[in-house]
């Protein structure tokens, strides 16, 4: 009995250490389980960080790289974006076989008039200020579905989508408001009023022409108002496409 006794306790001290063992081992588990769903954690935690910071810095460099950085309208690059957009949108809505036109987008080439005058008479930050007046009086008469642009120097352009057939006095009359905004004086640094006048030449498209000519339609009908005495508007009749 005795020995038996003796081998039973040896058992149950050799089961108690084991259950020890076992128990220090699910511990340390449990613990590194713990640390490693906190690490985890921690590293999402830093790759959204790093995901949230990288698509804001798309997001800025979009914007930066489609924008005049002097008046912030759009430059050259949205500006041909949204004028493919918005042909791409009137030849939907046009039948060029039948040539039955539903729908154009209106181009207003916007030149400036005495830029140069103000440039060297007041200085260049006189030009820039009213480069950004210009660019502002622009944006204020445009639509919310209108696209107003710096082209580069004293052009400025405005697009202008969904024009039903018919109804391009409606963009004429808008050129008009663009006209008379820009001729209201500028007020400088220092009360000093400076006037601009301004070319605006107006070309209509089905959207079945190339941006090039619908751009270059509307640049020459600029060019013919600055020819013929500056400060007016001038309208191609007939839609390019």
């Amino acid at each position: 009995m005795a020995k038996h006794k003796q081998e039973d306790d040896v058992l149950l001290a050799i089961a108690q250490r084991e259950n020890l063992r076992l128990r220090r081992v699910l511990d340390e588990t449990h613990k590194l389980s713990v640390e490693r769903g906190r690490e985890f954690q921690r590293q999402k935690a830093e790759m959204d960080a790093l995901i949230w910071r990288l698509q804001g810095e798309s997001e800025a460099n979009y914007f930066v790289a489609r924008r005049d950085p002097l008046t912030g309208l759009a430059n050259r690059l949205l500006f041909n974006e949204r004028l493919g957009f918005a042909m791409d949108s009137a030849s939907r809505h046009n039948d060029r076989r039948s040539r039955e036109q539903h729908r154009l987008v209106a181009l207003l080439y916007v030149d400036l008039d005495g830029f140069k005058e103000v440039n060297d008479d007041v200085g260049h930050h006189a030009g820039d200020a009213v480069l950004v007046a210009v660019g502002e009086r622009i944006k204020k008469e445009a639509r919310s579905t209108d696209t107003p642009a710096r082209l580069g120097g004293d052009e400025f352009a405005l697009i202008v989508p969904e024009v039903e057939k018919g109804n391009e006095g409606g963009v004429v009359y808008l050129a008009q408001r663009v006209l008379r905004s820009i001729n209201e004086p500028i007020v400088m640094t220092g009360s000093r009023k400076v006037v601009v006048g301004v070319s605006v030449g107006i070309s209509f498209c089905n959207g079945f022409c190339s941006p090039e000519n619908f751009i270059r339609a509307a640049d020459e009908q600029s060019r013919g108002a600055k020819s013929s005495g500056k400060n007016r508007i001038f309208v191609k009749p007939y839609p390019c496409g």
